[in-house]
């Protein structure tokens, strides 16, 4: 398992969680409002996915990631993508 901080829309700082097998197949987790990287804990864990590269993060405001001040950060959909 590796935790790392990758830099999203607007220089938000984003964490990151990454598990499995590093050279196979990713899987991209995203969590829903209210929660955060470890909604994912079960796929984490799970014998049926350790072929796989399992990545989540936490959205901007949520769990580890940054939370910035202003509601633009939030509103402008261009800011939601990672860089």
């Amino acid at each position: 398992m590796r935790v790392h901080t990758v830099e999203g829309g607007g220089g938000v700082k984003l964490r990151v969680r990454e598990s499995g097998s590093e050279s196979g197949r990713p899987i991209l987790l995203m969590h829903g409002w209210s929660q955060n990287l470890r909604a994912w804990e079960m796929q984490y864990e799970s014998p049926r996915l350790k072929g796989f590269r399992l990545v989540a993060f936490d959205l901007r405001g949520h769990g580890e990631s940054e939370a910035p001040a202003k509601a633009e950060a939030y509103t402008d959909g261009e800011l939601w993508a990672m860089t």
